[in-house]
C-alpha cells in the first residue's frame, strides 16, 4: 500500500494513541473553562469512560436515557451496552432537542465539531501532543 507523499506518519507525530487517566482529567478541566464547559467536559467524560465512537457520542439522543437520566449506550459496532448518569447537562439544554449534545444554536454536535472541542482542550490543557478524539477510546 503507498502513501501520500504528503502525509506525515502517526508514529512521527504522537508516542502514543491514548490519553491517561491524568490526562482526561487535564483536558476535562480545560474543557469546563469554555462557555458551554459543562455540555463539553461531559462529552468528554461519556466518550472516554463508555468509550464511544466519535459518532456513537453525538447520535445519543434523550429517549435512550431512562427517567432518571441514565443513558442506556447503544454501540455501533460489537461492543457492550453501558450507563452513565448525567442531570444538569438536561436542565440546562437550551432550546431543548431530542439529541443529548447540541452546539449553541440547537443543531445536533457534528463528529467534526468534537474533534475540533477534543483538540482545542488538549491545546488549552498544554498537552504535549496535538489531541484527537479516538485517543479516549484506550
Amino acid at each position: 500500500m503507498s502513501r501520500c507523499a504528503g502525509r506525515t506518519p502517526n508514529a512521527e507525530l504522537r508516542s502514543r494513541e491514548y490519553l491517561t487517566d491524568a490526562e482526561v482529567e487535564k483536558l476535562t478541566s480545560a474543557a469546563k473553562a469554555n462557555r458551554r464547559g459543562q455540555r463539553d467536559a461531559t462529552m468528554i467524560l461519556v466518550a472516554y469512560q463508555h468509550g464511544l465512537r466519535v459518532s456513537e457520542l453525538v447520535d445519543q439522543r434523550w429517549t435512550r436515557w431512562t427517567h432518571n437520566v441514565t443513558l442506556a449506550v447503544r454501540r455501533a459496532k460489537k461492543g457492550s451496552p453501558s450507563t452513565h448518569t448525567i442531570r444538569k447537562l438536561q436542565r440546562d439544554q437550551n432550546p431543548k432537542s431530542p439529541f443529548v449534545f447540541t452546539s449553541e444554536r440547537g443543531a445536533p454536535f457534528t463528529t467534526a465539531g468534537f474533534a475540533r472541542l477534543v483538540e482545542r482542550a488538549g491545546a488549552a490543557a498544554e498537552l504535549c501532543f496535538k489531541a484527537h478524539p479516538h485517543m479516549l477510546r484506550a
